[in-house]
Order: structure tokens, then C-alpha cells, then sequence
């Protein structure tokens, strides 16, 4: 199995299209196009970013797990 094939298997396991339909409709609701999600360790953390001549990240959720992540979009 390649590695973009464990990849896709990965995303469809931890439900990351979920994850990034939940971010988009956020964004939506919120009329807040800084909301996204980031991942490290397979954890995911919800955050704004900001574009500038730096980019500012501001995590507004702790890490958690992809279920705790899109409940937690779902209830911004």
C-alpha cells in the first residue's frame, strides 16, 4: 500500500472530510473565514489564522480528538 493510499485510509478512519465540511459550514455560520482546524500527533486543534506579512495562529480549542473537534464546530 503506497503512503497516499495509508493517507486517504487514515482520513476516512478519523473522519477528516467530516471534519472539513464542519470547518467550512463554521466558517459559513460565522461569517469567519479564519477558522480551521490543525493536526499534529493525530490530534486536532480548532484555530483562527491570520494572513499577513506573518501568519498569526490562535488556537481557540484545546487538542482533541477528531470526534471532540467537529462537536466542538458544530457548537461554535
Amino acid at each position: 500500500m503506497s503512503l497516499a493510499e495509508k493517507m486517504t485510509r487514515w482520513a476516512v478512519v478519523n473522519g477528516v472530510g467530516e471534519l472539513q465540511s464542519a470547518t467550512i459550514e463554521a466558517r459559513l455560520r460565522l461569517k469567519d473565514p479564519s477558522i480551521g482546524i490543525q493536526v499534529e500527533a493525530g490530534k486536532f486543534r480548532v484555530v483562527r489564522t491570520y494572513r499577513g506579512k506573518t501568519t498569526t495562529v490562535i488556537p481557540i480549542s484545546g487538542w482533541l480528538s477528531p470526534s471532540e473537534a467537529l462537536a466542538f464546530l458544530k457548537a461554535l
